[in-house]
């Protein structure tokens, strides 16, 4: 197979499981920065090594190359919520995030499976990705279960699959795929996505708003709220009001809530954003969606 084709080989390598760390560090002018970061290894015992890699387009990448420290965090099985928050691009992380400084300055969770402190030993290009060699100065373990990622998902009983796993209908393949989606968001990050992103006038996070509300049949703002505060997602006024302006979305007063109605523009941008940047199995999800819409529109012209 060529390996010209990025996609083809991503989806090769994402074949190798993996753990899910969160890396952090302070930036120069002290605030506390952080990374999902997958590409953790171990590399030498005596002296104490390990690596991570960060993409040279990153935010934090700054911080990471100047603090000359960071905390590696492997995270546990019950942590997607937080593995999803910290793969977001863009600042506030931390809000509402329990941590303190560590012993050489870097934010450090209380919960983990395994957690080093490294001084920076190394930095090195590799490709679109510079790698960080650091030192192992401490590191502790907790009895807890690790959080594994295998071929684009979560892997083992999370929190996600057991929302997931429903009656074997249409509905819950697709709310299932919802979920994935929500879960799996650095998708957004590759160059397709974002160019697709761009056609549709939409953020990262206004298409993640809109998949939840098509896919997920969410119908209400405080329902869309409480899913994504579930799957670790925070969106405020703002975003909402921007898919307003954008006409992508409309807000019909209730009594007590507001019922979200996507635009027919909005919905063809959901179904074109996934199809083209998810799995063939994701995308098979799509066209069974679809296939409902088609099958509830003729219905109604009936």
């Amino acid at each position: 197979m060529s390996i010209t084709d990025p996609k083809k080989l991503r989806s090769a390598l994402g074949k190798f499981a993996t753990g899910v760390t969160i890396v952090t560090t302070m930036s120069p002018d002290g605030e506390p920065v952080g990374v999902t970061a997958n590409s953790f290894s171990s590399v030498s015992l005596n002296p104490p090594l390990v690596l991570w890699s960060l993409s040279k387009s990153a935010y934090s990448l700054e911080a990471f190359s100047e603090s000359g420290h960071f905390a590696i965090h492997v995270l546990t099985q019950d942590q997607s919520a937080l593995s999803n928050k910290f793969a977001r691009s863009g600042e506030n992380k931390f809000d509402d995030t329990d941590w303190r400084a560590g012993t050489l300055g870097s934010p450090v969770f209380p919960q983990y499976a395994v957690r080093f402190e490294c001084k920076t030993r190394h930095q090195y290009d590799g490709g679109d990705h510079f790698i960080f060699v650091g030192e192992v100065i401490s590191f502790d373990e907790q009895n807890l279960p690790p959080l594994v990622f295998h071929d684009g998902k979560y892997a083992g009983t999370t929190q996600l699959e057991k929302l997931a796993n429903g009656a074997p209908n249409n509905q819950a393949i697709t709310n299932k795929f919802v979920l994935r989606l929500l879960a799996e968001s650095e998708f957004l990050t590759a160059p397709l996505a974002s160019k697709k992103l761009s056609d549709w006038d939409l953020s990262g996070e206004e298409f993640i708003l809109l998949a939840a509300v098509k896919l997920g049949g969410i119908k209400t703002l405080s329902a869309l709220q409480k899913e994504m505060n579930e799957l670790g997602f925070v969106f405020d006024d703002e975003l909402i009001n921007a898919l307003v302006s954008k006409q992508k979305i409309r807000l019909l007063d209730q009594e007590n809530d507001r019922e979200i109605v996507l635009s027919q523009d909005a919905i063809a941008a959901i179904l074109d954003i996934s199809e083209q940047t998810t799995s063939p199995t994701q995308r098979r999800h799509l066209r069974i969606a679809r296939a409902d819409d088609r099958h509830i529109e003729n219905r109604q012209h009936a």
